[in-house]
């Protein structure tokens, strides 16, 4: 009965860790536009922000995402991701100009993901880490507490809320979450409103695939 028992142990114990490596990892680049919401005391409103091509920097080959921070002003973030470590690095520009690590799938309970903002490096804690079903397949949420602000949670290829995330680790007012996703016009995350980005051009920085529903980045056409 004893060895049974300790037999009975060992495969529950395999089974487990077979779970867990049986998990596929799916990667930022699966994602080429995320619609996000920013709710306050004045109301909700909602963003864009969208891969608009690649770009080399000091060797490196980075995607570019864009969005737009005011009407007409368009801000860029370059991602670099190691498919194979499940990680993500951010390029920082003038006047910072170096790469550090900005997304970290690869963390545990307990785990530290140090956040750069406003000019200082905060130390963040994974809380917890749950799994959640989408169009993509399984995907992991990742939740964190730190020295400031309320928090923040990020979701394996989907990113943070938004993808741009440390500003909202800071304040609690707006909150900002990143609500629909899609791959070219496919929906790959989020609910049965979201609505998929139609072509919008501006200053030849934008080009993206048409498809039914709201305008990109909120214009009209």
């Amino acid at each position: 009965m004893k060895n049974l028992f300790l037999l009975c142990l060992v495969l529950c114990c395999f089974s487990t860790n077979v779970v867990f490596a049986q998990h596929t990892y799916v990667p930022m680049e699966s994602i080429t536009d995320r619609q996000v919401s920013v709710s306050g005391f004045l109301g909700t409103d909602f963003f864009w922000n969208s891969y608009v091509g690649d770009t080399t920097i000091a060797g490196q080959e980075y995607r570019i995402h864009q969005e737009e921070i005011a009407p007409g002003f368009f801000s860029n973030t370059y991602l670099r991701e190691e498919i194979d470590n499940q990680k993500v690095y951010r390029y920082k520009g003038a006047p910072d100009n170096f790469e550090y690590l900005y997304y970290d799938y690869t963390l545990d309970i307990g785990g530290i993901l140090p956040i750069f903002a406003n000019g200082i490096w905060y130390d963040y804690e994974v809380t917890n880490v749950d799994t959640s079903d989408s169009p993509m397949g399984p995907l992991r949420t990742w939740y964190f507490s730190g020295p400031i602000g309320p928090g923040f949670i990020y979701t394996e290829a989907v990113g943070g809320n938004p993808l741009v995330y440390e500003f909202t680790t800071l304040i609690s007012d707006p909150v900002y979450f990143t609500v629909c996703a899609y791959n070219e016009c496919e929906k790959v995350f989020g609910n049965a409103t979201c609505t998929p980005p139609e072509n919008y051009t501006i200053n030849e920085n934008l080009n993206v695939i048409i498809c039914e529903g709201d305008s990109f980045l909120g214009h009209d056409e």
